[in-house]
C-alpha cells in the first residue's frame, strides 16, 4: 500500500495537538468525570458537523459488522482518558507524562503478538533513545513517592489501555471511515463519563466560564484535530512507528509551557530532545529502507 503525499504531515500535527492536552488539563477547574465527559461529547458534535460538512454518514452498517472491536477500542479509550485524568491530578505532571510515554513499549510488544510486525533494531533504537530523552528532560522533577503512587500507577495502567486502544483502532481503520470511527469512539466514551460522573454525584453544569472554554478547546486539539489525523496515519504508517512518535509530546508540551507560561527550556531539555529527534530520524530512515527493499 502506497503512503499518502500527506500521512506524515497528519501525523505531526496530531502530536502536536495531543502535547497540548496537559496544558489544558492543568487549567482546567472540574473534576476528572466532567472534564472528560464534555470534552468527548463536544468532539461528538463537531464530528458529526465534519461529516455534515463532508457529506459524509456515520456508518451503521459498519459499526454492526465490527461491533465487538469497535466497543472494545472504545472502551479502552474511556479508560485511558479516566485513568490519565485521574493520575494527572493525584501526581506531578513530570511523572504522568513520563510513565505514559511507556505505552511504545506495550504497544511494541502487542504489534509482535496482534499485527505479526517485527521489532526492527531502528524501531528498538527509537524507543530507547525516546525513553531515554524523556527521563532526561524530565529527570530533575522525576520521582516516585508514597503520595504520589497511585498517580504514577494510574498513568501507567493508562499507557496500557492506550495501547490496546492503539492496536485495535489500526485493525478497524484498515477498513473503516476514519470520522465514524471518531464518533462512535468518543460516543462510548461519553456513555462511559456519563456513568462515571453519575455514580460519583457530580454537577454537569456549575462551572465557571474559563472551565467551558477548556472543555471545548481540549475537544477540538487534542481530541478532534489529535485523534482524528492520528487514527487516519494508522492506516498507512505501523502501530509502532505512530505510537514512537508520540515520544515527542513531552518535548512540545515544554516548548508550549516556555512560550505560554514563560517557563525557561533547561539544558537537560535541549539535550532530551536531541535524543528523540536522532532516535525518530533513525526510525524514519530505516522504515524507508525497508519500504524500498520490500520488507514487512
Amino acid at each position: 500500500m502506497s503512503t499518502p503525499k500527506y500521512t506524515y504531515l497528519s501525523l505531526i500535527i496530531s502530536i502536536v495537538a495531543f502535547s497540548q492536552a496537559a496544558l489544558l488539563v492543568k487549567l482546567a477547574n472540574a473534576p476528572a468525570e466532567i472534564l472528560g465527559f464534555w470534552r468527548v461529547l463536544f468532539t461528538c458534535i463537531l464530528s458529526l458537523a465534519l461529516l455534515q460538512i463532508k457529506r459524509e454518514r456515520v456508518s451503521f452498517e459498519y459499526f454492526c459488522a465490527n461491533a465487538l472491536n469497535i466497543t472494545l477500542a472504545g472502551v479502552f479509550f474511556f479508560i485511558h482518558f479516566l485513568l490519565w485524568f485521574h493520575s494527572v491530578q493525584r501526581t506531578t505532571i513530570a511523572n504522568s507524562v513520563i510513565i505514559f510515554n511507556l505505552s511504545p513499549v506495550f504497544v511494541a510488544i502487542g504489534a509482535k503478538f496482534f499485527h505479526k510486525e517485527k521489532l526492527t533494531t531502528p524501531l528498538l533504537h527509537a524507543i530507547f533513545l525516546g525513553l531515554l530523552g524523556i527521563l532526561i528532560i524530565e529527570w530533575n522533577a522525576f520521582s516516585i513517592d508514597t503520595i504520589g503512587v497511585l498517580g504514577d500507577f494510574l498513568a501507567l495502567a493508562s499507557a496500557m489501555c492506550f495501547s490496546m486502544y492503539l492496536l485495535l483502532a489500526k485493525r478497524l481503520r484498515q477498513n473503516g471511515l476514519n470520522l465514524s470511527l471518531t464518533f462512535y469512539f468518543n460516543a462510548i466514551c461519553v456513555v462511559g463519563f456519563a456513568v462515571a460522573s453519575f455514580g460519583r454525584g457530580l454537577s454537569f453544569f456549575d462551572y465557571p466560564t474559563s472551565s467551558w472554554l477548556t472543555f471545548l478547546a481540549l475537544a477540538i486539539v487534542p481530541s478532534l484535530l489529535g485523534h482524528t489525523l492520528y487514527t487516519y496515519s494508522l492506516k498507512y504508517i505501523r502501530a509502532t512507528v505512530a505510537s514512537c512518535s508520540k515520544l515527542l509530546e513531552p518535548v512540545l508540551a515544554a516548548i508550549s509551557a516556555a512560550w505560554v507560561f514563560n517557563e525557561a527550556v533547561p539544558p537537560n531539555t535541549i539535550i532530551g530532545f536531541l535524543l528523540i529527534l536522532v532516535g525518530l530520524l533513525k526510525l524514519y530512515f530505516g522504515e524507508k529502507q525497508r519500504a524500498e527493499n520490500g520488507s514487512i
